[in-house]
């Protein structure tokens, strides 16, 4: 007999429970890649702007501080409020932060932007997480899926050190004739 997986409320019932997993994943993912400053173009971004790099970046960590402060309230909020709601606040804040971004020369309101920007996104991304969580392991043993995930992660990482080592060590991420680094 097939275990019932319990299915993410915030879909219609028609909708199977692996497209409903895999549009979780695709909302997280924009959720991720939905920020106020882009790091690696910190340069380019500075220029355009006429300040310092490192203005620029201090957006861009002000938006991962922003990722951090939310975490002891998280359940609070996702206790307080229905899914639909949360889904309802966090992605119009996170177009008027993407507007205010696109369009601010201050450096001042472009860091408190990437700021409020941080929050919410690791808001939404919690959120999706947090519905597929059940799904992905209906019977609530956590343990085996961290399981599969670290069985991954060894398996990949032998894969790359055969590759580089052709041969080589089994277990650390070496080219030929250097020194034993332990991932």
């Amino acid at each position: 007999m097939s275990e019932q997986r319990p299915r993410i409320l915030y879909f219609k019932e028609f909708i199977p429970t692996p497209v409903c997993i895999l549009l979780s994943l695709f909302f997280a993912m924009v959720f991720q890649f939905n920020g106020g400053v882009f790091l690696p173009t910190s340069t380019q971004m500075s220029s355009a702007l006429g300040c310092l790099r490192e203005d620029v970046m201090m957006a861009g960590y002000a938006s991962f501080i922003g990722m951090t402060v939310i975490f002891p309230i998280l359940f609070r909020l996702k206790f307080r409020f229905t899914t639909r709601r949360i889904f309802l606040t966090v992605c119009p804040v996170l177009i008027v932060c993407n507007l205010i971004t696109m369009q601010s020369q201050n450096i001042a309101v472009l860091v408190a932007t990437c700021f409020v920007s941080g929050f919410f996104r690791m808001w939404g991304t919690f959120e999706c997480f947090s519905n597929i969580r059940l799904s992905v392991t209906p019977s609530g043993n956590f343990h085996a899926l961290h399981s599969e995930i670290r069985h991954a992660e060894r398996r990949f990482t032998e894969l790359v050190c055969l590759c580089r080592n052709s041969g080589g060590c089994r277990h650390c991420l070496l080219s030929p004739g250097r020194s034993a680094q332990r991932i």
